[in-house]
């Protein structure tokens, strides 16, 4: 197993949480991406090998939105969808704002991280 950052580590444990939550055998979610036998869980074996389109693609597959997925591993609080996500004072819909956020500030702790590392 090659060396991962921290973070990697988590998206693959946040990822099996999810797979676990669908019930959904890896063999059944592998097929239902046309992915071959076995690439799933090897991915999520050493953390950092999925990429981000892969994580794109799988999360439908387990019914969660990418808002909520980097929510979760943010640890923000998950919210249901609904216009209840819509702040009444702007009158807009503020999820894709606060997952953005998250992720810019992942992929900067990842790369400061990398930085270190070189």
């Amino acid at each position: 197993m090659t060396s991962s950052h921290p973070e990697e580590r988590r998206i693959a444990g946040l990822l099996r949480e999810l797979i676990a939550r669908s019930g959904m055998p890896f063999a059944q979610i592998e097929e239902s991406l046309g992915w071959e036998p076995g690439r799933l869980e090897e991915a999520l074996s050493e953390p950092g090998r999925m990429m981000i389109g892969e994580i794109l693609v799988l999360l439908p597959v387990l019914r969660t939105s990418i808002g909520e997925f980097f929510a979760r591993f943010d640890g923000l609080e998950v919210r249901p969808p609904a216009s209840a996500q819509v702040e009444e004072s702007e009158g807009r819909d503020t999820r894709f704002d606060e997952s953005r956020r998250v992720i810019e500030g992942a992929i900067a702790r990842r790369f400061a991280w990398k930085s270190e590392r070189a």
